[in-house]
């Protein structure tokens, strides 16, 4: 027989060859006790599978949220800039502007979200110099509000990637612990078919063209 590769799936794995072999050892009367012994292996990788699958749906949830959290606060940062410098007789030259702008206002809006977050908080330092400017006071509270979301939004996302990253690692290691029980399988079916290779083999679906699904892709940090 062939052997599974480690290279494939995990869902591979469980949905083809696993519950192939499952179901053949449950349907042979000599084999009940084998069968016993493989689905306990067959449902620790598929516990662990899902635990990642829903980790990724986790990341997506959180990444969607943090680009609403990063979609606001940018908007009201560019209701700033403009209100500030309409203030200023739209120049852009101005030392207000520059004070509270000094490389503009794509520098800010446009880069990592870390990177964001520290330039709205140095900018929430020095709107916080002049408190009774008009501007000011109707953007500074609703500016600070927004940046607290963003950065709670920022690391609740990092903290589901390296949660999704730690349920990935535990699924490659069961991945092996799975291939270990199926190569024994194999072996006690052929001890207790003394040595009938040709039967033993029924016992395990043939392996095809190696394939590695979706579902074994560790996640990716999203980018800013």
């Amino acid at each position: 027989m062939e052997m599974v590769k480690g290279s494939i799936g995990w869902l591979t794995m469980v949905n083809e060859f696993g519950v192939f072999t499952h179901s053949r050892l449950e349907a042979d009367p000599k084999m009940k006790d084998l069968a016993e012994s493989f689905i306990k292996r067959q449902d620790e990788l598929e516990r662990k599978g899902n635990a990642f699958n829903q980790a990724q749906r986790t990341i997506s949830a959180l990444e969607a949220q943090m680009v609403k959290a990063d979609y606001d606060l940018d908007n009201t940062v560019r209701d700033l800039y403009f209100s500030k410098l309409g203030a200023c007789g739209n120049n852009k030259k101005d030392p207000a502007i520059l004070r509270w702008f000094p490389d503009g206002l794509t520098a800010l809006i446009r880069c990592s979200f870390d990177e964001e977050a520290g330039k709205v908080t140095a900018l929430i330092a020095v709107l916080s110099e002049t408190p009774d400017d008009p501007v000011v006071a109707r953007i500074l509270p609703n500016l600070k509000a927004l940046l607290e979301t963003y950065q709670k939004s920022i690391a609740g996302l990092k903290a589901a990637i390296t949660a999704a990253g730690n349920a990935w690692e535990l699924v490659e290691a069961e991945k092996i612990n799975w291939l270990v029980a199926y190569s024994k399988s194999y072996g006690d079916v052929l001890s207790i078919l003394n040595g009938d290779k040709r039967s033993a083999d029924t016992f395990f679906k043939k392996v095809s063209k190696p394939k590695k699904d979706d579902d074994d892709t560790p996640p990716e940090p999203p980018k800013a």
